[in-house]
């Protein structure tokens, strides 16, 4: 939830869509929940959660290499 992801959740906000953010870091997750009006909640991928999901934005800095939704 750094630059990029805030500025991707608050465009899809605006887009009326349902947005889910999340921030391994804590700290962060406490700054982003005070600040911003985002729903931060941590959810893995599974074959229920699949078709409920339309799109994951992934921050730049993220390696999607080695992170959970990798194969989704």
């Amino acid at each position: 939830m750094g630059i990029t992801g805030c500025s991707a959740a608050k465009t899809l906000n605006r887009l009326r869509a349902k947005v889910f953010c999340w921030d391994d870091d804590r700290k962060i997750r406490k700054k982003i929940a005070k600040n911003k009006n985002f729903v931060l909640r941590k959810f893995w991928i599974n074959s229920s959660a699949k078709h409920r999901i339309d799109n994951i934005v992934v921050s730049p800095g993220i390696d999607i290499n080695k992170c959970r939704i990798k194969s989704f």
